[in-house]
């Protein structure tokens, strides 16, 4: 077995003898890294999944600052959880549905991209709000087996009327009660505000913040797993130590811990490692992380071997 470049992630060895915009392209691509936070929500949704239809289904509420990892995990969450073709009824199958609350929508609108979510198509002219809860009426949730709504940007309810978000609130609530489905809301620090404002609904809702690494012990553990896993995406001649306290420190201070600032700045770190041709990612790397390398030569390098 070839030993060589050992520390990097055999899916990505290859990509270390390959070109400069190869490689470049590679780390500032988008990949998925376990932490403590992200696997506490895949836990969360593997329980909710898992939990048999009742009248009050449990509900949890991913709360976090901007790049606190939100649409990551969501990503990832529908990655895990693809829709399937039942081929006893040749049904495309929904277990995990996800839509984005936006501003001024009303329960009409939010039931339209539910609908949309699962690949139904069905004119307004055939429903009214009340209709939806007819249980005469087609249960596009039962079809399509739906256990588990996420919903993202829960926050945006604020951003309605008053008597709005009530009657929003009360919709989804309707829903679960009726379909027997669960909710898993993101949004941001204030999202709490906008779910506490439906008392019933309120109290279905497990809370679970997505919180900044930090100096402690435990915190910096999972910092340093991180980083190690991080380290093995990239396609590097020699390892980078990342996960060394020199680095440990100088990431956390440029990042305040926050997970999207870390990402950003290992991007750039490494973007400035391969156009000068390092064997790894140095520390006086991240110290020129603030900005983007000059990377006119080597574009006009790919129009070149392009002629």
């Amino acid at each position: 077995m070839n030993k060589e470049y050992m520390h990097v992630h055999p899916k990505f060895r290859s990509l270390v003898s390959s070109t400069r915009q190869k490689r470049l392209s590679h780390v500032l691509d988008e990949y998925w890294v376990d932490h403590r936070s992200a696997m506490a929500v895949q836990n969360w949704m593997s329980l909710l999944l898992n939990t048999p239809p009742r009248t009050r289904p449990p509900c949890l509420l991913v709360a976090g600052e901007p790049l606190s990892g939100k649409s990551t995990i969501i990503r990832r969450l529908l990655k895990e959880n693809v829709p399937r073709l039942n081929t006893k009824n040749d049904i495309k199958e929904y277990p995990v549905v996800s839509i984005e609350i936006t501003e001024d929508q009303k329960p009409r609108e939010i039931y339209n991209e539910i609908l949309s979510a699962m690949d139904i198509d069905v004119p307004h002219s055939q429903y009214t709000i009340e209709s939806v809860f007819n249980p005469r009426r087609a249960n596009y949730f039962e079809l399509k087996k739906v256990r588990v709504l996420v919903i993202d940007e829960i926050h945006n309810i604020l951003l309605t009327r008053p008597r709005e978000q009530r009657v929003n609130l009360a919709f989804i609530r309707r829903l679960t009660n009726l379909h027997r489905f669960s909710v898993m809301a993101f949004g941001t620090e204030v999202a709490e505000h906008a779910i506490i404002l439906d008392e019933q609904l309120n109290t279905r809702f497990f809370k679970l913040r997505l919180e900044r690494w930090k100096t402690k012990a435990d915190s910096q553990s999972d910092f340093r797993s991180f980083l190690a896993g991080y380290e093995t995406l990239l396609p590097f001649r020699e390892p980078s130590q990342l996960s060394r306290k020199e680095i440990v420190e100088l990431l956390m201070e440029m990042s305040g811990g926050v997970v999207g600032q870390v990402v950003e700045r290992i991007r750039m770190a490494a973007t400035h490692a391969i156009i000068q041709d390092s064997r790894c990612i140095e520390v006086k790397h991240f110290l020129e992380s603030n900005s983007p390398p000059d990377l006119s030569g080597l574009i006009l390098d790919a129009v070149n071997s392009q002629e």
